[in-house]
C-alpha cells in the first residue's frame, strides 16, 4: 500500500477516536436530562446509543486491522510502522475499556428502567 493510504488510515483512526470520545462526552452531559423523557423514549434512545457506539468501535477496529496489515506488508519501514501500531493498540485498548464501561452503564440503566417502570 502506498504511504498516502497509511497516512489516510491514521487520519481516519484519529478522527474516529475523537468522534467516539466527543460522543461519549455528549452522552454524559445528556445523562442528567434522561429522567425527564418518557420511559419508552429513554429505552429507544438507549438502544440507539448502543448501536452508534458499537458502530464507532467496529469501524475503529476495522481501520486498525487494515493498518496492521499494511504494517506487515511494508517491512522496509518496520520501526516507524511498529511504533504507530503500538500507539494504535494502546489507543484501541483504551477505547475497548470505554466501551466496556459504557455497556455496563447501559445495562444498569436498562435494569433500573425496568425495575422502576411501574413507578414512572
Amino acid at each position: 500500500m502506498p504511504p498516502n493510504s497509511q497516512r489516510a488510515d491514521r487520519k481516519k483512526l484519529t478522527w474516529l477516536s475523537i468522534g467516539f470520545v466527543s460522543y461519549f462526552c455528549v452522552m454524559l452531559y445528556a445523562f442528567r436530562y434522561a429522567s425527564t423523557v418518557p420511559y419508552e423514549v429513554f429505552a429507544l434512545c438507549g438502544v440507539l446509543n448502543m448501536a452508534i457506539l458499537l458502530a464507532f468501535v467496529f469501524t475503529i477496529r476495522r481501520v486498525h486491522r487494515r493498518m496492521q496489515g499494511e504494517g506487515r506488508a511494508e517491512q522496509s519501514q518496520v520501526s516507524q510502522s511498529q511504533q504507530s501500531i503500538d500507539s494504535d493498540r494502546r489507543r484501541l485498548k483504551g477505547l475497548w475499556i470505554g466501551v466496556g464501561l459504557y455497556s455496563l452503564i447501559f445495562l444498569n440503566g436498562l435494569r433500573l428502567g425496568f425495575a422502576y417502570a411501574g413507578s414512572i
